[in-house]
């Protein structure tokens, strides 16, 4: 029996709405309060107690301020298009991880322009610093969106008329780097002034991993988020010239210190649909498929052709959805830091990749020719990416996709269904770069799995 479907404009049978609601709750670290010493080579770590109600964890955030006291070795810089962060992992209080980004700066590097859409790179605003922990508020929020890490003699390879670096004197007397998408991922401040950057982490912006999965979750045990912290030489520095960012760069001697520091958590507050939830993880459990990232670095070295190999088992899921791979400089500090620019092909150059030593393109990808963006074009349909001068500047990463998406923005729903590659059986990827400048470079290889995520009266599982 047929039935029939009325325009919006004359169906008038009444119908019930029910939608999630969200309150944040702010959380400081269990141990220290919303203040962080960051050493210069070793790693400090907060712990953020999880609350025990329904909560989304694509909208959570964690902000901080970053502060470099004023020193007498020139003029001082941050990196402000990734986060100073080390490693993040969701677990529970016995260890059970549910989710763990290590290498976390070059996860972040390469994978969140993927889903981030032109209108949002578009409208992000430059960030100043401030002079004071409440003027860096006011200088605005830096969102760590990707610009290039091209040196100023390069960045300006992007041709888009609206991009710019531009330095503007603030009220405060202080000088600060208007930073866009394609530009120098630097923000700086006079000599004679502190230091002070205001940073927020959205989860909904980690992308093909549970923290960004938009779903209600609630769990019967306490769950725990631990956020390690980088060395502060890696995102804090020092240079000689107020205007020229290379010019005798110096690993700052000042102490480095974040404030202001919470996890803000949103908790539903539609109690039919916490107590829903509830009531299934109590009763028969919640069982889902969720994506899970895995971070491989493989040194390359100076030689001018060499390969990168990776096997995948069922340590990395049941499937494997997607493996996103990029050449990046070895040497990880001051301007330098997570660079993957690969405009012209000034480390890569001629490379392909293999799957069971099985060639997966048809021929060999010529970066100078545009080869690899070609291959992985459709994918990135709607991000900055998209455009070829944005792709090779920011993140020039190739794409092996083996999941239901035909662009990267329907991830977020088509990652959750039974796809990908089988893992029953161990597959050897391989990128085998036959052409490359003899720079010192790591292939950094990131495996989207999927596991299956279950929480029930037990507590949580992630297999």
């Amino acid at each position: 029996m047929s039935s029939i479907v009325h325009n919006s404009a004359i169906d008038f049978e009444q119908k019930v709405a029910s939608s999630p609601q969200y309150m944040y709750t702010k959380v400081l670290q269990t141990q220290g309060g919303s203040t962080v010493a960051i050493t210069a080579n070793s790693s400090v770590t907060s712990y953020f107690d999880i609350p025990a109600k329904v909560v989304n964890f694509n909208k959570f955030l964690l902000r901080w301020t970053e502060q470099v006291t004023a020193g007498a070795a020139g003029y001082m810089r941050a990196m402000t298009d990734a986060p100073m962060i080390r490693r993040i992992t969701l677990q529970n209080r016995s260890g059970q991880v549910i989710c763990d980004i290590p290498n976390f700066r070059h996860y972040w590097k390469l994978t969140s322009n993927l889903i981030a859409s032109n209108e949002e790179m578009g409208s992000t605003p430059g960030v100043g610093a401030g002079a004071t922990a409440a003027g860096a508020n006011l200088a605005g929020v830096c969102l760590g969106h990707n610009q290039s890490n091209a040196l100023p003699g390069t960045v300006m390879a992007s041709v888009d008329p609206n991009q710019y670096i531009q330095e503007v004197a603030l009220v405060s007397n202080t000088a600060f780097r208007k930073a866009y998408q394609s530009q120098i991922p630097f923000v700086s401040a006079l000599v004679t002034e502190q230091l002070n950057l205001t940073w927020e982490l959205r989860f909904s912006k980690i992308p093909f991993c549970f923290l960004s999965l938009n779903r209600d979750f609630y769990s019967n045990e306490s769950l725990q988020l631990v956020v390690e912290w980088e060395n502060y030489d890696t995102h804090f520095f020092y240079g000689t010239s107020a205007t020229v960012l290379t010019t005798a760069l110096a690993t700052i001697t000042s102490a480095a210190t974040l404030s202001n520091l919470a996890l803000y958590c949103a908790v539903e507050t539609n109690m039919d649909i916490a107590n829903s939830v509830m009531s299934k993880v109590l009763t028969g459990g919640l069982q889902q498929m969720v994506p899970y990232p895995t971070i491989t670095r493989v040194p390359l070295g100076t030689a001018t052709s060499t390969f990168a190999q990776v096997k995948f088992g069922r340590n990395h899921g049941a499937r494997l959805l997607r493996v996103i791979s990029s050449e990046g400089l070895t040497t990880d500090t001051l301007a330098r830091s997570h660079n993957y620019f690969n405009y012209n092909g000034v480390t890569t150059q001629v490379f392909r990749t293999t799957l069971n030593s099985i060639p997966q393109e048809n021929e060999s990808m010529t970066v100078i020719n545009g080869d690899d963006h070609r291959y992985v074009c459709k994918l990135l349909r709607g991000t900055p990416l998209e455009n070829i001068q944005e792709y090779y500047t920011q993140a020039p990463v190739y794409i092996n996709d083996f999941s239901a998406c035909n662009t990267l923005d329907e991830a977020p729903v088509k990652d959750l269904l039974a796809c990908g590659l089988d893992l029953s059986q161990e597959q050897t990827w391989a990128k085998e770069i036959t052409t490359k400048t003899a720079v010192d470079t790591t292939c950094t290889v990131i495996a989207i799995g999927q596991k299956t995520l279950m929480s029930g009266p037990e507590g949580v599982l992630v297999m």
